[in-house]
């Protein structure tokens, strides 16, 4: 039980931490125009146990350095039924911490072996101060108050999180 709860807890910090990208593309990003709008979809794969396994797609737009949204779809499968009440029971205890935060959409979806978190978080419009009051100052992606794409590439590349720009 204790490796499904850290594995819950994993899969959500990608969600919430993670972005794409590995050394080069953060230069490359790090050079592009400060108004030009760019979009990126990035995804990763993993096994949580023989009979489950986890699929993570984030679409994350920036412009210049600064990080504008994301959008998480997160997906567990599973022939265990254990195993998918309790992915259900965590995302749905992590997502009422920001019920309420205005531009902070979750909800969580179910089906007979799946269960899917979907969070979209618009940074434009947010009230970073009660995001960051619920998330803590420490080990976040803000610097001086503003959301980095650089912190987010930073921690996706940690995990083997693998990104291409949409055109």
């Amino acid at each position: 039980m204790k490796k499904i709860v850290m594995s819950i807890v994993f899969v959500f910090l990608i969600g919430m931490l993670s972005a794409c990208g590995d050394k080069t593309q953060q230069e490359s990003s790090s050079q592009t125009d400060s108004n030009t709008k760019i979009h990126e979809h990035c995804t990763r794969t993993g096994t949580i146990d023989d009979n489950s396994s986890v699929d993570l797609s984030y679409e994350i737009y920036y412009t210049g350095e600064r990080l504008n949204r994301v959008e998480a779809y997160e997906k567990v499968t599973s022939s265990s039924q254990e195993t998918l009440k309790t992915y259900q029971d965590a995302y749905e205890k992590i997502q009422s911490y920001y019920k309420g935060l205005a531009y902070y959409d979750a909800e969580v979806k179910t089906t007979s072996d799946s269960v899917e978190s979907i969070i979209k978080i618009d940074y434009d419009h947010i009230d970073i101060a009660k995001l960051i009051a619920i998330e803590g100052e420490d080990d976040n992606v803000f610097e001086n108050n503003i959301p980095k794409i650089s912190k987010w590439k930073e921690l996706a590349d940690k995990v083997g999180t693998k990104c291409t720009k949409v055109s």
